[in-house]
């Protein structure tokens, strides 16, 4: 089945033990998955921001329309690793990390 977005509500995942940033590898694998060969011509990748941000960039909004302080909110505790467009940009780097010849 032809797949045209890929879409990731989280940069991270949990391997098991821990909850660690996508390797930019998985995270390549992934977006391949978007805009298969004979069916697209692109596929689209979209990465959605953390909740918390949104919530925050949210309340700056409506500090800046209405002068009232606002206290930000944390991203979770657990399950969670922060990430940010930094992030997202150093995943989408055109080479991901190379495999070391093994003989």
């Amino acid at each position: 089945m032809p797949i045209r977005t890929a879409l990731f509500t989280r940069l991270c995942k949990f391997d098991g033990q821990k909850t660690a940033i996508l390797s930019a590898r998985d995270f390549h694998q992934i977006c391949g998955r978007a805009g298969r060969k004979g069916f697209d011509d692109r596929g689209w990748v979209v990465a959605q921001a953390p909740e918390h941000m949104i919530e925050n960039q949210q309340l700056e909004n409506k500090q800046a329309r209405d002068g009232r302080k606002f206290v930000k909110r944390k991203p979770p505790e657990k399950n969670f690793v922060n990430w940010d467009k930094n992030t997202f940009a150093g995943l989408s780097l055109p080479h991901p990390n190379a495999f070391p010849p093994v003989f």
